[in-house]
């Protein structure tokens, strides 16, 4: 959610970053008009932490059973696994229906 649906003010980056860090328990304020609103339904988001983690982890083991002149040592899996997480969070919290608290 880039801007406030009531006002359709664009939201600062501290506010959204702050909102996304937080996830489910976060709530992220308008400061124009001071309405919050919050995550309706977590399973969008928990269901992609599971899939990265899956695709993460298949990633792991092709690079490692395929890649016959070269390891990855685990600093490498473990900078991968987080770019996928990233990806499928981005994904999910595009599709995520929110609700207005107050």
């Amino acid at each position: 959610m880039k801007a406030c649906p009531d006002c359709n003010i664009r939201y600062s980056k501290a506010n959204r970053y702050k909102f996304y860090w937080y996830g489910r328990c976060g709530e992220i304020q308008c400061d124009n008009c001071k309405s919050k609103y919050r995550i309706k339904s977590f399973s969008k988001i928990a269901m992609a932490n599971g899939i990265s983690a899956f695709v993460a982890g298949i990633s792991g083991i092709w690079a490692r059973d395929n890649l016959n002149n070269y390891k990855p040592s685990i600093i490498e899996v473990i900078i991968i696994a987080l770019i996928i997480n990233f990806i499928f969070n981005y994904i999910a919290y595009k599709f995520t229906k929110y609700e207005k608290v107050n």
